[in-house]
């Protein structure tokens, strides 16, 4: 179904795509379209702000039946952060961020992906517990998934370089 949407956006035109279609595929060619764009030289291990976690109670909050507090919905049964009763406990959401770029900052330094990953705390963890095996897998398959979106992408520019004009106008928050 994908390369069906690649290939009208190749020959037709944003025009002749379904409003369903585009929310199964957009946010992909989005991301690319309004990624940063910087031109000062990068070095290959240079630390760089951790792509595609939320910041913890910033951009997401989940609250369960019990009342306790968590990262997001995705990882109600990892870690609780507080809870009602308690409040939030803003050093123990600093240590698990901290812990976690620990975790990945060496891997994600030299990965050529780093700029448009989107793996995120869920990434490490597995049946409630961190695993390095399951980030690895994670890892593996962003990047197969940035390339196979980096190619359509770019295929799509070759045929239609006006295909994306229309996302000037979204707004990522």
């Amino acid at each position: 179904m994908k390369k069906d949407w690649v290939e009208k956006l190749k020959n037709k035109g944003i025009g002749k795509v379904s409003l369903f279609e585009r929310s199964l595929f957009e946010k992909d060619f989005l991301r690319l379209y309004k990624r940063k764009v910087d031109t000062k030289r990068v070095k290959e291990d240079e630390p760089i702000p951790i792509a595609g976690v939320c910041i913890p109670m910033k951009s997401k909050f989940f609250v369960d039946v019990h009342g306790k507090f968590y990262i997001c919905e995705k990882l109600n049964d990892f870690k609780s952060f507080g809870s009602l009763n308690t409040g939030i406990n803003y050093d123990k959401i600093y240590s698990f961020y901290e812990y976690y770029y620990n975790l990945t900052v060496r891997e994600c330094g030299k990965c050529w992906a780093k700029r448009l990953c989107q793996l995120c705390f869920l990434s490490i963890v597995r049946e409630g517990k961190v695993d390095l095996e399951k980030r690895m897998e994670e890892c593996e398959r962003m990047r197969n998934k940035i390339k196979e979106d980096l190619v359509d992408y770019m295929e799509i520019l070759e045929k239609n370089p006006k295909a994306f004009d229309y996302m000037k106008g979204i707004t990522i928050s």
